[in-house]
């Protein structure tokens, strides 16, 4: 109690005198702000703050990741849940190596692929719903590596769900939708937990509770997990999903672990980039680096109309690997080091075409995620990025349990003949994808994150391109303009009309960039500002000084705290 009392009284006092000094500010006046002791970038400032305290009183960087992820999951709910699904890596100079989590949920025992008729089936509702898996991931790294229990993880948060916190004009519009949404579907319990009692709209400032959510952590932390995976709040998820219609069962939920696993990497000028292996599609972001290898990038001038070209085009093609090779490799042979081999990388080297656009990207789509990393004085690191697929998920709370579920397959690959096609027990091709860079000592040397659904493995590429090759400090990284191919509409895989191809480009650039890309026969989405563009996070770790730098991306609530 006094830990959790601690946390709640200080954190914004410690926040103001620690999160900006010393800071430099960079591109757009975001500060780049320094830790000697630790660094926590999350995409909600009271999240960050949490994380911040738990590395003030004496926890780990896994500590601190994970009671921001709880608090991520309270306070960001449309884009992260402990019933949605996540990839992580861990780095800790005591093992002296980097680890990959996977717990991206598997297929329920009872998924068929003729039930996914439409559109409506297969984006929302029951039958979007993939088996949880954020809280076991969570749980399963804090016993593992950490050092305070589930129990203090937990306690802000808890602590925060039954007090209650203001909300911002976004969220509460955000909640308003969901709210109208969930009763138009009959989703009862998503209109009891997320609607005003009085059953008008949210506004900005009103203050929300949810004891449902507060309930369910405190029941992992004095139960354990169990009570989820077999126990009464896994049969309340069950039970929910299949009153409407839906095959997961409680069997599917006590069947479940998070995997440890290997993550893949490459060198990439005198650099070691890690990232999670497949069925996570991060091998994307290791071939187009080593693409883009071949050429000297630094030289370019950044943003240029040839340097975005040559991106793009190494993008499309390290895409269609991914696109023709990831999946489940319990399922499917995945050639990881062919895809990664100097064979291969030439082969895609010799088919740019570096004078016209080629125009082709696969779709590969999940909106509702986020991504945070934490950093501790003792050189530990976790970068995690969970996600409920699509914002607010399948739309349906389990039961009491004051959460949304995941829609993992609202866009999943449904053909048979695809190597990431869905099934049963089968784990999907995800674009989650949490990167580590080492330098040429094997010292940690940033971490890298973001959102962004297809444009993960663009957005990923792009800020290492930045950190690498043009030496930029965390927050230019993440702030200077960049650009992504998206496809506009719905975009499935099994639907022919599943939308139109185009590249958003942020705005900020000299006109004769756009146009030199369109004349190239790019089709440019010129942003205002910011485009459909990710928003990274990013850790770097100066080896000469001993200090943290975090870097803060502004297209979405992203903050940075160090200690």
């Amino acid at each position: 109690m006094q830990f959790r009392r601690f946390l709640a009284v200080s954190a914004v006092a410690l926040f103001a005198a620690t999160a900006f000094a010393p800071a430099a500010f960079a591109q757009n006046g975001r500060p780049l702000v320094f830790g000697e002791k630790g660094m926590v970038v999350a995409a909600s400032p009271t999240a960050a703050q949490i994380g911040q305290q738990v590395l003030a009183t004496g926890g780990n960087a896994v500590d601190s990741v994970v009671a921001t992820a709880a608090a991520v999951g309270l306070l960001e709910p449309n884009l992260s849940s402990p019933f949605g699904v996540g990839y992580l890596l861990y780095y800790s100079p005591e093992i002296g190596e980097v680890r990959g989590l996977e717990f991206g949920g598997r297929g329920p025992s009872g998924l068929d692929l003729s039930l996914y008729t439409s559109n409506d089936i297969r984006n929302r509702g029951a039958l979007s719903i993939a088996v949880p898996g954020n809280i076991a991931g969570w749980v399963t790294v804090l016993e593992e590596y950490g050092t305070i229990s589930v129990a203090d993880a937990f306690a802000p948060t808890i602590a925060l769900a039954e007090d209650g916190f203001p909300l911002t004009a976004s969220m509460a519009n955000s909640m308003n939708s969901l709210v109208n949404q969930a009763t138009d579907s009959g989703y009862e319990e998503t209109v009891t937990y997320w609607g005003r009692a009085d059953g008008e709209p949210w506004k900005a400032g009103d203050i929300y509770r949810n004891q449902g959510y507060a309930d369910t952590l405190r029941a992992v932390a004095e139960e354990g997990l169990g009570v989820v995976y077999g126990g009464r709040i896994g049969e309340q998820i069950a039970d929910t999903v299949q009153k409407y219609g839906g095959v997961l069962s409680i069997e599917d939920l006590a069947n479940f672990e998070p995997e440890w696993m290997t993550p893949v990497s490459t060198e990439y000028r005198g650099y070691t980039v890690y990232t999670s292996a497949p069925p996570s599609s991060g091998l994307q972001v290791l071939e187009t680096l080593e693409i883009l290898e071949g050429f000297d990038v630094g030289a370019m001038e950044h943003n240029s109309p040839e340097y975005l070209h040559l991106f793009m085009e190494a993008v499309n093609l390290a895409a269609t690997d991914r696109d023709a090779y990831i999946g489940d490799p319990d399922f499917v042979d995945v050639p990881v080091e062919w895809l990664l081999s100097e064979e291969n990388t030439e082969a895609r080297r010799a088919a740019l075409n570096l004078d016209e656009a080629t125009v082709s990207y696969p779709p590969s789509y999940q909106e509702g995620t986020t991504h945070f990393a934490a950093a501790d004085q003792w050189g530990n690191v976790v970068a995690i990025t969970n996600t409920l697929s699509g914002g607010w998920g399948s739309r349906i709370t389990a039961g009491d349990s004051g959460i949304i579920i995941n829609n993992a397959y609202a866009y999943a690959n449904h053909n048979p003949d695809h190597p990431g096609v869905i099934g049963p027990d089968r784990r999907q091709a995800w674009c989650l994808s949490p990167m580590m860079i080492f330098d040429a000592n094997n010292e940690f040397w940033a971490s890298v994150g973001t959102p962004g659904g297809e444009t993960i493995q663009q957005t990923q590429a792009q800020v290492v391109v930045n950190l690498i090759d043009f030496q930029m400090d965390a927050q230019t990284a993440v702030e200077r303009p960049r650009f992504a191919h998206t496809w506009m509409g719905q975009p499935n895989y099994d639907f022919p009309d599943f939308g139109v191809l185009s590249t958003s480009l942020d705005g900020g650039l000299p006109d004769e960039v756009y146009a030199e890309l369109e004349a190239m026969g790019h089709p440019i989405e010129r942003a205002e500002r910011y485009g459909y563009t990710g928003s990274n996070a990013v850790i770097r770790f100066d080896s000469e000084t001993g200090w943290y730098s975090g870097g803060a991306d502004p297209r979405r609530l992203l903050y940075a705290v160090g200690l």
